[in-house]
């Protein structure tokens, strides 16, 4: 029911390619900025997330050092046996170093929402190298999209719905 012949979603994407080319043509700054609207939206849904995360794994990373510190203590003071305060420790320094990998993660991404410029001079440059294409080719395809959703084959006769994907943008449909 989502299968589609090759021929007619290569006409589909060349066409959809086609009219991005006419955009970039006439207007490079509109498309430039249509480009920056939408993945500023897409940052904001998961900045927020992503500080949010970061902020209750450094509350973790907290929570472990004060426990880590507190086995110990506890040892010394001859209230924890050797063996489960090495348990212990051992557990609370695995968790650490996870929640410490975690949160390098998301400080990356968050560093990354800042470099939409470059991506939309990118994605221009890309969209560009296509201006007089005639037949869409590997390349084009493995440097422009990310993926392509097919929707299923409507019994009443009317259009599909076909997703694509562009790397560096959003969809369109």
């Amino acid at each position: 029911a989502h299968s589609i012949p090759e021929k007619e979603i290569e006409d589909v994407v060349l066409r959809d390619i086609r009219s991005m080319l006419k955009e970039v043509k006439f207007d490079e700054e509109k498309l430039k900025n249509a480009f920056l609207r939408e993945r500023e939206k897409g940052a904001e849904r998961s900045k927020g997330a992503d500080e949010r995360s970061l902020k209750a794994y450094q509350t973790r990373l907290t929570e472990l050092e004060k426990l880590i510190q507190s086995a110990f203590e506890e040892k010394v003071l001859g209230g924890l046996p050797a063996d489960v305060c090495k348990d212990l420790c051992e557990k609370y320094q695995k968790e650490k170093v996870a929640v410490e990998e975690e949160i390098a993660k998301i400080q990356t991404r968050l560093a990354e929402t800042g470099e939409g410029e470059e991506d939309a001079d990118e994605y221009l440059k890309r969209v560009k190298a296509y201006a007089n294409c005639e037949k869409l080719t590997r390349e084009m395809c493995l440097q422009l999209i990310e993926f392509i959703t097919v929707g299923e084959k409507p019994k009443n006769g009317t259009a599909r719905e076909i997703k694509i994907y562009y790397r560096l943008h959003g969809e369109n449909e």
